[in-house]
Parts: C-alpha cells; sequence; structure tokens
C-alpha cells in the first residue's frame, strides 16, 4: 500500500500490525476493524519504513544505500521545519535515525519494534505513544489523530 504496516481491506494483518493495534486499544482505548491506515495519512501521519520495500517474508531483501539516502534526506528535511512534529521510531533500524533529529520543536519517541519477537521481549507493549502523541500535538495547538479512522 506505500504505507508503513498498513494492508488493504481484506488483507489479513501481519503480526507488527496486531501487536500496534493491541497497544493502540490499551493505550487509548481504540479497536480498529481494518488494517488500511490510510484514515491516519489523511490526517497528516507519513507512515514511513526504515526500507521502504521488502519481498514478502524476506526481512530486509531489498536494503540498499539508495534507500537510505533517501529515508535520511526525507528525516532531513523534515527535521528542518520548525512547525512541531512526532517522530516514532520503532526498532533499531528506526532509531538510528535519532542523531538526525535534533530540532527542539519536534517530539522523539523510540520503542521496540512490534514484530512478535522485539514486542514480547518488551519495550513496545506499554509504550503508549498513541497517547503521547496526540497529548502533543494538543499542547501545541494542533489537532489529535483521530485513531480510529
Amino acid at each position: 500500500m506505500g504505507l508503513c504496516f498498513s494492508v488493504p481491506e481484506g488483507v489479513m494483518w501481519p503480526p507488527s500490525l496486531r501487536n500496534i493495534f493491541k497497544e493502540l486499544e490499551d493505550d487509548v482505548g481504540v479497536t480498529r476493524t481494518s488494517g488500511d491506515l490510510s484514515g491516519w495519512a489523511k490526517q497528516g501521519v507519513l507512515l514511513l519504513n526504515a526500507y521502504l520495500i521488502v519481498k514478502e517474508g524476506q526481512p530486509l531483501s531489498l536494503a540498499t544505500k539508495e534507500n537510505d539516502v533517501f529515508t535520511e534526506d526525507v528525516i532531513r528535511y523534515l527535521n528542518s521545519l520548525d512547525q512541531p512534529i512526532v517522530f516514532l521510531l520503532w526498532g533499531g533500524f528506526a532509531k538510528r535515525y535519532a542523531p538526525l533529529l535534533t530540532n527542539p520543536n519536534h517530539l522523539v519517541l523510540k520503542a521496540a519494534h512490534p514484530s512478535p519477537l522485539s514486542a514480547n521481549r518488551g519495550g513496545f507493549f506499554g509504550t503508549r505513544p498513541f497517547s503521547k502523541i496526540n497529548r502533543y500535538l494538543e499542547n501545541h495547538h494542533i489537532s489529535p489523530i483521530d485513531w480510529s479512522k
């Protein structure tokens, strides 16, 4: 779909997305019925994976230097904006971009990846990212995200 973790209607949710939705329900009480995250994107949530594409069932199969350069350029550009932005870095590959996020107008939240292996080891469940994001947005007079969409 071109959106990190998102799957079209009717497609079985991958384990990471199931864990995201479990945390979403535990955090803000929202129960999702669709794995399509287009509604989040329409509200301004950029769903960017550290690696843009992979072969199904083969993590990091298409990781390239060009991909890294693109992702770094996007993050550097967003970091240069003075508007308040929340960066949610899930997992080791995402966290390596944290040093690029130096703008004091932004909030950087880091946690373990929502994959079953990482999430169950600790560091993902209970981090309450969705309420933290909305609280930050509201504190900066920005409409919160409706996570049910």
